[in-house]
């Protein structure tokens, strides 16, 4: 389902880790966001060197940590070309500064 820079990226994803989900804890929400904007410096930075500049942006909340993920859509074959995993919230107003 994965293919190129999107394999390795989803990598941790997809195998099982006792440790890694321990650190996260149980899923409390997933939030669809809505499509990525090049206006967006957060955005933009995640898009950065990607083969899609079309990414959704997925807000996911585990008991410990949430992430934004964003994913390319698939494409006639089915494959994901781009994918990016931040931890913290969508346009987080900390990194919208920059820093």
């Amino acid at each position: 389902m994965f293919q190129g820079g999107a394999r390795t990226a989803a990598a941790p994803w997809l195998f099982d880790s006792p440790d890694r989900d321990f650190r996260r804890g149980p899923l409390v929400s997933h939030t669809y966001w809505g499509r990525a904007l090049d206006s967006n410096i957060f955005d933009a930075r995640a898009m950065m060197g990607k083969p899609t500049k079309e990414m959704d942006i997925y807000d996911v909340k585990f008991d410990h940590e949430e992430y934004t993920f964003y994913i390319s859509p698939a494409d006639a074959d089915g494959k994901i070309k781009a994918v990016t995993i931040r931890l913290l919230a969508p346009h987080d107003p900390r990194q919208l500064r920059g820093g």
